[in-house]
């Protein structure tokens, strides 16, 4: 009996020496460098004409991936069709246009300089290509936390069409400055001009109500910031006192202020807007859309089954009707 628990133990020690040493083998340094190249001692149990062997199979072992979760699976089949595609162009644009296709939800991050360019050159020929090549399934926007991007409108434009357009936005706008996109105010991305979109447009309550109508007409689902929403112009103060670039974006509003902004015929307007679009049957994303443009006017013209409802627009007295 006795002889028989001794070797039951010894079994055991040696079962536990066992997994010790697969558990230190599994180790990065153990498997990559061997333990003499890390200047480790070799693991307990082993003896030292096993060590090297034992270092040298474990250090030729692939590293083991953890399997992929089907949502990544899919992630990564999708990026590898992209790049291995030869029709696709890896701009800004393309592989938003591809994803939606796929059935992924986009941002549509191009609208915003596009729209700008329209009503500062009063000429739609940009903005009527993006709306009828955009996909329906995406989410619309002219103002975010951040900056309004440069870079999303590269092979949208001409390339010197980007640069006079920024340029505008200095010029047109009200209290939109290039120090408050610089590394002064903490701004390191060189592509987005920080400024409220009312402000780029110069505070015209005029030009802003087109802007935003053209937004709601334009394919996909629109999304309006909240500073948006009130007509907000830039927070000089706040920007100010926190040296964030972008902040100049991000007002606080009490609520006070909240119920003095909703007086404002500018924000009554939007808020009519955003009714009609989020009631007329016009708009589905099922629906179609036809665009024309001929000198400053702008035409948008949405349909679904029966329905349909159509802007005009004049990009150079901002003026429009809705029909």
């Amino acid at each position: 009996g006795r002889s028989h628990l001794r070797h039951h133990r010894r079994r055991m020690r040696h079962r536990h020496d066992q997994q010790q040493d697969h558990r230190r083998a599994r180790h990065p340094r153990h498997r990559q460098e061997g333990w003499r190249q890390a200047g480790l001692r070799r693991p307990f149990g082993l003896r030292a004409g096993h060590a090297r062997e034992h270092a040298r199979r474990h250090r030729l072992r692939p590293p083991r991936r953890p399997h992929a979760r089907p949502d990544q699976q899919l992630e990564e089949l999708a990026i590898r069709q992209i790049v291995s595609s030869r029709t696709v162009r890896l701009s800004e644009h393309i592989p938003t246009q591809w994803f939606s296709d796929q059935g992924f939800w986009v941002y549509d991050f191009a609208l915003p300089v596009l729209t700008l360019h329209a009503l500062y050159n009063h000429d739609g020929q940009y903005l009527k290509h993006w709306l009828e090549m955009c996909p329906m399934k995406q989410f619309t926007t002219l103002d975010t936390h951040d900056g309004i991007g440069i870079v999303d409108v590269k092979d949208l434009l001409p390339d010197e069409e980007i640069e006079k357009v920024k340029e505008q936005m200095y010029s047109q706008g009200a209290n939109v400055k290039k120090i408050y996109s610089s590394e002064a105010y903490h701004n390191l991305d060189i592509y987005q001009v920080n400024t409220t979109y009312y402000s780029a447009l110069g505070n015209n309550d005029k030009a802003y109500l087109l802007a935003r109508a053209i937004q709601f007409f334009a394919p996909g689902i629109p999304q309006v910031y909240y500073v948006g929403m009130l007509a907000g112009s830039n927070d000089i103060a706040l920007m100010e006192q926190t040296k964030n670039g972008r902040d100049i974006n991000r007002h606080y509003y009490s609520k006070e202020e909240v119920a003095k902004e909703q007086e404002r015929p500018v924000v009554q307007e939007l808020k009519k807007l955003m009714t009609l679009r989020n009631t007329h049957p016009a708009f589905s994303l099922e629906g179609t859309i036809q665009v024309n443009s001929a000198n400053d006017l702008l035409t948008i013209t949405r349909t679904f089954g029966n329905d349909s409802i159509t802007l005009h627009a004049n990009l150079t007295t901002y003026d429009y009707t809705i029909e």
